[in-house]
């Protein structure tokens, strides 16, 4: 599928943007632009640590106003199903938690995401699923601009001091800049939209920013996630000529950056087993302790270290491991350990329905939305990838990143659904 073959049916673009009919398909243009600007602000100041978190406040009192104001009928039935049927599970995890303030404080990184995924996927227009993929280009630049600084200033040593040194909320280690690279095929279809124009410029910038600070921070699996990430962003948007040399261009520029760096980050791909088999092995012992819902949330924090202690003592030393470590390694293992099979099943459904939807969408679109649908799609596929080895639900960027990109698979899934209806 070759995304930049240029479509110049002006029917098919006014179709997509002005409905015919009666049908009134989209929200009224304010409340769309309000929801759009609702969800940027959300993204550009969730992670900067104010007294109060206002970004939150802002995203609710919008999402109340408009909800009071216009409620409509939900389009996204089914990814509102799919949503309620995970939020369902944590909860049913909930009693069996070791500390119930402290699954509920968890929990709470749930509420700005769900807000999002409403604001995106029931309130915007196509004009503005582009204006937040363009705030989200803009976001990714600015943060993988602050890392390199930090990083070439030496603030405090080394990755994992560097990236306290920024203040950001919610990076607390350095394979959170993973988030980077599964936007980056975001920044990519912004470069190709409009190669010449700020916002191309900027994409093409950020991309090459977020594979500079995947090296410098050393963190193999950011670069896996971006090799895979482009990998299926290019299958999509570009022919296979332009893919390979755009590989060979970006391993090129990886490598460089290493070497500059003294090759850290090829040294640290020898050790990732090791560090990652004991908490794995922990999540599988709490899961069989409480298979159906799990521990709760919050509770691998506790429970593996305990379970760790057992394997050890039933004769598997080589588990040992006296590291303090908040989470699984693994999205799956943890929900598997902390919320059981009802929350894996639901997570996995969800993750599944969002790629298949996207995938599914047909081709009635025009080239801005159809190169939009494709990154996303690019960036969920990333997401699961990279879910395998790091991800924590718990993790405040995780949640908001998941339920932004299903929004706007959703989002773009309730414009075709419109456009078809009324033509």
């Amino acid at each position: 599928m070759r995304i930049l073959q240029r479509k110049k049916s002006s029917a098919n673009r006014s179709a997509l943007h002005e409905p015919s009919g009666n049908a009134e398909p989209f929200p009224s243009g304010h409340r769309s632009k309000i929801a759009c600007s609702a969800v940027c602000a959300y993204w550009i100041l969730f992670g900067i640590p104010f007294p109060w978190d206002i970004s939150l406040l802002f995203l609710a009192g919008i999402s109340l106003w408009i909800a009071v104001s216009r409620p409509g009928n939900r389009s996204s039935h089914r990814y509102w199903e799919l949503i309620i049927l995970f939020v369902a599970a944590l909860i049913l995890s909930m009693p069996a938690a070791p500390d119930i303030a402290r699954s509920i404080q968890f929990s709470r990184v749930l509420l700005p995401s769900l807000l999002v995924f409403y604001l995106t996927s029931e309130k915007m227009e196509p004009e503005q699923l582009l204006w937040l993929a363009n705030c989200i280009v803009v976001a990714s630049l600015l943060l993988g601009l602050l890392l390199l600084w930090v990083s070439w200033r030496g603030l405090g040593g080394g990755p994992a001091e560097w990236v306290k040194a920024t203040g950001i909320t919610f990076l607390h280690v350095p394979n959170d800049v993973v988030m980077l690279v599964i936007l980056g095929p975001i920044s990519l279809a912004s470069s190709l939209r409009h190669p010449s124009s700020v916002m191309g410029v900027s994409g093409a910038i950020g991309l090459m920013v977020s594979a500079a600070v995947a090296v410098v921070y050393q963190s193999r699996l950011s670069v896996l996630s971006l090799a895979l990430a482009l990998g299926v962003a290019g299958t999509f948007m570009l022919g296979r000529k332009s893919l390979l040399i755009g590989g060979l261009a970006l391993l090129i520029l990886l490598l460089t950056v290493d070497i500059l760096s003294d090759a850290a980050l090829l040294a640290k791909f020898s050790s990732t087993w090791n560090t990652r088999l004991p908490l794995w092995m922990a999540s599988w012992c709490m899961f069989l302790k409480a298979p159906l819902f799990g521990n709760g949330p919050g509770s691998f924090l506790p429970g593996h270290r305990e379970c760790l202690a057992e394997l050890v003592q039933g004769g598997l030393q080589q588990l040992e491991d006296s590291r303090i470590a908040p989470w699984a390694h693994s999205l799956y293992l943890e929900v598997l350990a902390e919320h059981g099979v009802a929350g894996l099943f639901s997570l996995i459904i969800l993750l599944a329905y969002g790629i298949v939807s996207a995938y599914r969408i047909p081709s009635p679109l025009d080239d801005a939305m159809r190169l939009l649908n494709s990154s996303v799609l690019a960036a969920l596929i990333a997401f699961c990838a990279a879910a395998a080895f790091e991800l924590s639900l718990w993790r405040q960027w995780v949640t908001v990143l998941l339920f932004t990109l299903m929004g706007i698979v959703a989002g773009i899934n309730r414009i075709y659904q419109a456009n078809r209806g009324a033509s």
